[in-house]
């Protein structure tokens, strides 16, 4: 489960999550705006790699104030924008 790094803080919110992603991929990839939306597909159609996933990561974790446990972290977590937004949301206890 996810820690937060801000001790009392509450958990982010679904679309705080959602609206981090998709700024940090734009970011992370130089991907157009437009091609990044919750259901774009990370690594076919946005080009994600296992470089960019770890800088994905880390940004999003500085981001939201959250440290993931990357012994829960699966490809299938980084299958789409939604699907890695439920992963942070179910590591946050939301």
């Amino acid at each position: 489960m996810a820690q937060n790094l801000h001790t009392g803080a509450a958990a982010p919110d679904r679309e705080r999550v959602v609206e981090a992603i998709l700024d940090l991929l734009r970011s992370v990839l130089g991907a157009d705006g437009s091609a990044v939306t919750e259901d774009a597909k990370l690594f076919d159609e946005l080009g994600l790699d296992s470089t960019g996933v770890l800088d994905l990561m880390l940004q999003l974790e500085d981001a939201l104030g959250i440290e993931f446990d990357t012994d829960n972290l699966q490809l299938e977590h980084f299958g789409s924008v939604r699907t890695l937004a439920d992963y942070v949301m179910a590591e946050t206890g939301e």
